[in-house]
């Protein structure tokens, strides 16, 4: 019965008459079924009784084909009998793919191992996660490439430490006082130890300008883009995050500064400790728990997650009731892509978690379990309406 099923259901779908819950009903028996010799009946059967003029929606097309390569990779990973090998398996799911899209099924192909280019194209390179990377600039205009590797950097008296994706200055009492900055490309994160022993997460497309020696009667540090904090306390010293014509005071405690030129508004968001946000003649005070948000005429308190405040830094974005176009930028920056609308920006909202270090595909199938539609064509994730 379940295979009778399957190859109904693969007609309708084909011919676009199935419903939501008929198409539902197919990816779930696509994901249950165990022998994939009985989608591929369907798919002969569809096969015959259609023209190879007949087309579909792209979205439509790539749904079918992630579902049944999905199923495919489990197969192939568990420990049913392998059918197929994994070329094999990748032959025949991207042969589905090309029956679908241009009604030519390669079926005279189906047990040659060789992948030819033209069934390559149908699948689109993946875009992994971004990881710890970034670029100290030194006073002199040196830029120095950072990644997770061990080593030591020597800037004039200055020693760094670079260790598993984070820098560490550390306070050798000397006065010479130079700037660095530290910057996180677009695909990339980075952590920073300051010489009193604060420390900051930098996100990703973000920089942090900063002195090697915390000299003054305050430590004053700039920001553009996100960063956690994790003041080291000085109750002589107090520790200042700037942000063009905004300033966060602070004497030792957690919080974290949203601050991209392409968002509209300034976060700024308590977890430990006590702040103070002042623009021109504005100021506000924060108590744990408390999100300040600095527009150009005003600042405003709201209560706010803590863990929501930092997902990034655990390794997750989280969305609470975000717009389509703000879900986007934050993917984008991650994973280093641009984000094309091709008919307007969809007036819908997401709400959920997504994990940090899934490569694109599997975010895209999240998104796509949500009615958002995207497609990815190279470095262009392309979203439908």
């Amino acid at each position: 019965m379940p295979t009778e099923k399957i190859n109904l259901l693969l007609e309708k779908y084909y011919a676009q008459t199935a419903t939501a819950a008929e198409e539902a009903e197919l990816f779930q028996l696509i994901a249950l079924e165990k022998k994939l010799e009985n989608i591929d009946k369907g798919l002969e059967k569809v096969w015959e009784n259609y023209s190879p003029e007949s087309t579909m929606p792209e979205v439509q097309s790539r749904k079918i084909f992630e579902a049944v390569l999905e199923q495919a990779e489990y197969l192939n990973n568990s420990k049913q009998p392998k059918i197929f090998s994994r070329t094999t398996m990748l032959k025949w799911a991207a042969a589905i793919a090309l029956l679908i899209t241009t009604g030519t099924y390669i079926w005279h192909n189906y047990h040659i191992p060789k992948v030819d280019n033209k069934v390559a194209t149908l699948m689109p390179k993946d875009i992994q996660p971004g990881s710890n990377k970034a670029f100290l600039t030194l006073e002199d205009g040196t830029i120095i490439p950072l990644d997770s590797s061990n080593k030591t950097i020597h800037a004039g008296n200055t020693a760094i430490q670079q260790r598993n994706g984070q820098l560490q200055y550390e306070a050798t009492g000397q006065k010479q006082v130079s700037q660095n900055i530290l910057t996180s490309p677009r695909g990339g994160q980075f952590q920073v130890t300051l010489s009193d022993g604060t420390k900051v997460w930098l996100n990703a497309d973000s920089r942090l300008t900063y002195p090697t020696v915390f000299a003054g009667k305050e430590r004053v540090v700039k920001l553009q883009g996100e960063a956690y904090f994790e003041v080291e306390q000085d109750p002589g010293k107090p520790f200042r995050v700037t942000v063009d014509d905004v300033n966060v005071t602070v004497l030792g405690t957690h919080f974290n500064v949203n601050a991209y030129p392409e968002e509209k508004v300034i976060r700024a968001s308590l977890l430990e400790g006590a702040i103070a946000v002042s623009k021109g003649i504005l100021s506000k005070h924060l108590k744990i728990g408390e999100e300040a948000t600095i527009n150009e005429h005003s600042i405003t308190i709201s209560t706010t997650s803590q863990d929501a405040a930092i997902s990034w830094k655990n390794g997750y974005f989280h969305f609470e009731k975000a717009d389509i176009a703000s879900v986007m930028r934050q993917i984008a920056r991650w994973y280093n892509i641009t984000i094309v609308y091709k008919d307007g920006i969809p007036t819908r909202f997401f709400q959920g978690e997504i994990q940090r270090d899934l490569p694109l595909s599997s975010v895209i199938k999240i998104l796509e379990k949500n009615q958002i539609h995207c497609q990815l064509t190279g470095n262009q994730l392309i979203v439908l309406q």
